[in-house]
């Protein structure tokens, strides 16, 4: 409802890329690539990529409208209101919390405060857990990538927040654990964040 179709219209940029390998198809419950590739219709082998997009949303506006059609039918797709939204970032916004980061700042007017995330927009992702047969050695791998900033290196790194929390602003609040917050609410005093 904040962004009409532009949100059901929105196809994320974003690239999500897996390595198929024995250890994925368990973890998926599927015992062999013979069967992942009947299933699938393709003809992949061991060490091939699946190439796909992060968020990935097959018929997202139909099941979108058919759930929501009642509150949104009269606003012929326009939104209720397209809000600035200050998003606080630490080193604990990270998965999910990143995601959503992330998507608000392609959607719609979006400033980040505070320290940037531990998260790298392009990373390796997706554990898959395995344990070595003699030693009963434990242990996890990545299977997957995501890059949401393929032409951006930096970006891609760190996404530095657009006011950045230095040493001297969490020294200003006392280093109070809820500095982000006091300094988010000063810069929209300010008029700084509009």
């Amino acid at each position: 409802m904040m962004y009409g179709d532009k949100y059901l219209d929105y196809e994320c940029p974003a690239e999500y890329n897996r390595l198929l390998s024995p250890l994925l198809l368990r973890k998926w419950g599927v015992e062999s690539i013979e069967l992942y590739n009947e299933s699938n219709g393709t003809d992949y082998r061991w060490g091939d990529f699946l190439f796909g997009r992060f968020f990935n949303r097959p018929n997202s506006r139909a099941s979108i409208e058919e759930v929501g059609n009642e509150y949104t039918a009269n606003l012929n797709g326009t939104p209720v209101h397209e809000p600035h939204v200050t998003v606080l970032c630490s080193p604990q916004t990270f998965s999910a919390a990143y995601h959503f980061m992330y998507l608000l700042t392609q959607i719609g007017r979006t400033t980040i405060v505070g320290v940037p995330s531990r998260q790298a927009g392009n990373s390796f992702m997706e554990n898959t857990h395995f344990k070595l047969p003699n030693t009963k050695i434990k242990g996890g791998i990545s299977n997957g990538v995501q890059i949401f900033f393929p032409n951006d290196p930096h970006k891609g790194k760190i996404l530095t927040p657009d006011f950045a929390m230095r040493l001297h602003d969490f020294a200003k609040y006392e280093f109070d654990p809820n500095a982000e917050i006091s300094y988010a609410l000063d810069l929209m005093d300010g008029d700084e964040i509009k």
